[in-house]
């Protein structure tokens, strides 16, 4: 009985809150901006966005740091910026193996050649996974 409890115990903790194998982390644009503040994840893997309830691009797109001080655009094997498509109230998949190599991460409201002002503050919800 002990085992049990003690099995289901530790099961509810890997599978919810800060301990388990995913956290949540917020990326936030400015009201008239496209770009959002920096998030540093420490080991964890960007995986998925939820998108807040009201959003005016329809494109994402993400700058990775080495230091967090200077950034570069993100783009993927073939040269192309990685870009997903959103839309407000929506969850939204990332390829978290695009993420593998930031130190510090920030969100775009549109793409690197054509950003999107935010028509008002947007706080993303940034699902993260444990790559640990």
């Amino acid at each position: 009985m002990r085992i049990r409890l003690l099995v289901l115990l530790l099961s509810t903790l890997l599978l919810t809150g800060q301990y388990g194998p995913y956290r949540n982390a917020t990326l936030t644009i400015a009201n008239g901006a496209s770009l959002s503040d920096a998030h540093a994840p420490g080991g964890w893997l960007p995986v998925a966005i939820a998108m807040p309830a009201a959003f005016t691009g329809v494109l994402m797109t993400f700058q990775l740091s080495a230091d967090c001080t200077t950034y570069q655009n993100l783009y993927d094997d073939g040269g192309n910026e990685y870009q997903v498509a959103v839309a407000a109230s929506r969850h939204v998949s990332l390829d978290g193996a695009m993420f593998k190599s930031a130190v510090c991460i920030k969100a775009r409201s549109g793409t690197a050649g054509a950003p999107t002002a935010e028509a008002g503050e947007r706080v993303l919800m940034v699902i993260l996974k444990n790559v640990w």
